[in-house]
């Protein structure tokens, strides 16, 4: 059994290799920006903080990969988690694609789009909730009846 093992070519200034586009690696970690409470979102308006990071990887660094509005806006080593920050109205407002890639082999971890709205915008309430909350909302309305007149029974 022989082993093929990819050379990368080295973009300087660059200090780590050019990741191959569209690879996938064996484990997919999934990156993700965080609000001030540490949920998930791909929206803020502009002034909001937030924060990026891939859960799960334990490297340190990626290299990560951005584009704003379609446009190269990022391209070398990044460490994650990110610390908070907060977004400006005069120069982050835009739609992000975020590509993260492990920096030593290049193959990709995940990727995910994020947006800054313009001050003003106002972001409808995130419809992933988990636990109870998206049990509850996966409820018809027959069910919720229901369990609305189960508990008013139990606390009668």
């Amino acid at each position: 059994m022989s082993r093929v093992f990819k050379q990368y070519e080295m973009s300087w200034p660059s200090r780590s290799p050019r990741p191959p586009r569209g690879t996938l690696g064996a484990a997919s970690y999934q990156p993700v920006f965080l609000d001030v409470n540490g949920n998930p979102v791909t929206e803020v308006v502009c002034g909001d903080a937030y924060t990026f990071d891939v859960p799960g990887w334990t490297g340190g660094q990626i290299h990560l990969t951005m584009t704003k509005n379609g446009q190269p806006a990022f391209d070398d080593l990044f460490t994650v988690p990110m610390p908070s920050y907060t977004s400006t109205c005069a120069n982050d407002v835009g739609t992000y694609q975020v590509m993260a890639y492990d920096p030593l082999t290049g193959i990709l971890l995940g990727q995910t789009t994020f947006q800054v709205a313009p001050a003003g915008t106002v972001i409808p309430k995130s419809t992933t909730s988990t636990g109870i909350l998206a049990w509850l909302e996966n409820l018809t309305t027959v069910e919720k009846v229901a369990l609305a007149a189960g508990a008013f029974l139990l606390l009668n």
